[in-house]
């Protein structure tokens, strides 16, 4: 009887976390049928990445990193334009400019680009994005 309460308790308690964190139900079957190994495959394929930095702390550090940081983005863009000087690479520097509301940059970056590129999305890609930026830069 010990022996039957011992085997069963780890996935009792797993199926209880994964009922009340609505993962899978396909763990509880996993549970009944190998009530030995289920767990442990759960504790190290959903518990431990979990408790390592699921998708949700990494939007936490994110947004803390955005928000102590905000123009890392475009100086890691600079940087990677300085290396490779590229139609990708000029586009992510006019993308980070526009989230920082540095339309005149945008609109720099985006005029030495050309009409025609190369690039998979183009410039027409380019140009629907630093629209706005155009806008900005005939009000002022």
């Amino acid at each position: 009887m010990l022996a039957l309460i011992l085997t069963y308790l780890p996935s009792l308690l797993c199926g209880i976390h994964v009922v009340r964190t609505g993962r899978e139900m396909f763990w509880l079957w996993l549970f009944i049928i190998g009530p030995l190994i289920a767990p442990a495959f759960y504790f190290f394929a959903v518990l431990v990445p979990s408790w390592m930095g699921g998708t949700g702390a990494r939007k936490v550090g994110q947004v803390a990193r955005q928000t102590l940081d905000p123009e890392r983005d475009y100086r890691n863009a600079l940087r990677t334009l300085e290396d490779t000087p590229t139609v990708g690479a000029r586009m992510k520097v006019a993308h980070a400019a526009a989230a920082l509301g540095r339309s005149a940059m945008g609109a720099r970056v985006r005029r030495r680009m050309g009409r025609r590129s190369r690039h998979p999305h183009g410039s027409r890609h380019l140009a629907a994005r630093t629209r706005p930026l155009r806008r900005c830069a005939q009000e002022t």
